[in-house]
C-alpha cells in the first residue's frame, strides 16, 4: 500500500465523512493509522518494527530539597527552588537500541500535533528519574521544562493524524521521556511517554 494510495483514501474519507482512521493494514509500515500513541520505528525487527511508548505516571512532585530550602532561607529568598517530577525506577521498560532512532505519532484530535510535546532527557537518581518542572523564589514562580532537559527535534506531517519526529541529534545513553505540554484537553496530558536509550 503506497503513501499516495493511503493519502488518497484519507481525502476520500474526510470528503464523504468517514474516519480515516481504520486503514493500519501494515504493522510495519509507519505511514498508515496505528492505534493512538507514540512509538519508535525499530528498524532491526522484521516482526514489529514499530514499537509502542507506553505511559508512565509521575510518582511524586517534589519541591525542592534540603539543600535548596537552606540556601533559599539564607539568601533572603534570593536563590531558586526547583520543582521535580519523579517517575519510579533507575530506567524504563522500554528500550530504544538505536541512537539515530525516529519516533511517529498518531493523533485522532485535529488539534494535536508534535509541537505540543517536548522531548526530554531525565536526570537518572539510584532508584527514580527527574524532570525539572519549574522554579521559585522570592520574585515568583516560573513554570517550565528546564532547557538543559530538552532535546529539540523536527517533525514531518505525512497524513491525516500521522507525524514522523527526528531528534536534531543523536540520541546519547540515557533515560528520556516525550512529555504533553500544551494546553488543550488531550489523553497525553497526565502521562510521561518513557524509554531508554542503551545503543548495541
Amino acid at each position: 500500500m503506497t503513501r499516495k494510495f493511503i493519502k488518497a483514501v484519507v481525502i476520500f474519507s474526510l470528503i464523504l465523512g468517514i474516519s480515516p482512521y481504520v486503514y493500519g493494514q501494515d504493522k510495519n509500515d509507519p505511514a498508515v493509522w496505528h492505534d493512538e500513541g507514540i512509538y519508535f520505528y525499530n528498524k532491526k525487527s522484521s516482526g514489529n518494527a514499530l514499537v509502542s511508548i507506553d505511559a508512565s505516571v509521575s510518582s511524586e512532585t517534589k519541591r525542592g530539597g534540603y539543600g535548596q530550602h537552606a540556601a533559599n532561607y539564607w539568601s533572603g529568598g534570593l536563590a531558586s527552588t526547583k520543582t521535580d517530577a519523579i517517575l519510579s525506577g533507575a530506567h524504563s521498560q522500554t528500550v530504544v537500541k538505536d541512537k539515530k532512532t525516529v519516533f511517529y505519532c498518531y493523533f485522532k484530535a485535529d488539534d494535536i500535533n508534535p509541537k505540543l510535546f517536548s522531548l526530554c532527557r531525565f536526570i537518572e537518581k539510584k532508584h527514580d528519574r527527574v524532570l525539572v518542572m519549574g522554579s521559585s523564589n522570592a520574585y515568583g514562580f516560573s513554570s517550565g521544562i528546564s532547557p538543559k532537559q530538552i532535546v529539540e527535534f523536527s517533525y514531518e506531517k505525512l497524513s491525516a493524524g500521522i507525524f514522523k519526529i527526528v531528534p536534531k541529534e543523536d540520541l546519547d545513553e540515557g533515560e528520556y521521556c516525550f512529555v504533553y505540554i500544551g494546553k488543550n484537553e488531550s489523553p497525553f496530558a497526565n502521562g510521561f511517554y518513557d524509554f531508554g536509550v542503551s545503543p548495541e
